[in-house]
């Protein structure tokens, strides 16, 4: 099974959208649920099982009306820069509690290891300038 995040719920809307604009019948409906994305509702989702089916949908005709909101596929943080952020945050004398508690807090993420490559680079900066300042928790 994968293990991406659920389908969130404009996500989920869209994907009904879709099946009332192509018409298609409840049995139609769960077929390509099963088929596509795995599961027999939509609730039960990931965000690659949505992503399968939008694209199916929109190889049967579907046109989105609006512009919706698409996956962020952003590459998670290199393994470098997560090691950077652990040694930095080693080198202000920070705990693992205290690393998390200043990334939830720039980047609303809980670890280091769910940044991406843009936010990662901005953690760093940040340590690195507190680094340069001496700035320490004990």
């Amino acid at each position: 099974m994968r293990t991406g995040n659920k389908a969130n719920p404009r996500q989920l809307a869209l994907i009904h959208v879709a099946k009332k604009q192509l018409g298609l019948s409840e049995e139609e409906y769960r077929e390509i649920l099963k088929s596509q994305g795995g599961t027999e509702s939509a609730k039960f989702l990931d965000e690659f099982g949505v992503d399968r089916i939008l694209r199916f949908f929109h190889t049967l005709g579907f046109k989105q009306t609006k512009k919706a909101p698409k996956r962020n596929l952003k590459l998670l943080a290199s393994e470098a820069q997560r090691a950077m952020i652990y040694g930095l945050a080693e080198d202000l004398g920070w705990s693992r509690e205290r690393l998390c508690g200043f990334i939830d807090k720039m980047s609303a993420k809980d670890r280091p290891e769910e940044l991406n490559r843009e936010e990662a680079p901005k953690i760093i900066e940040a340590l690195k300038a507190m680094r340069a300042r001496k700035v320490t928790w004990n």
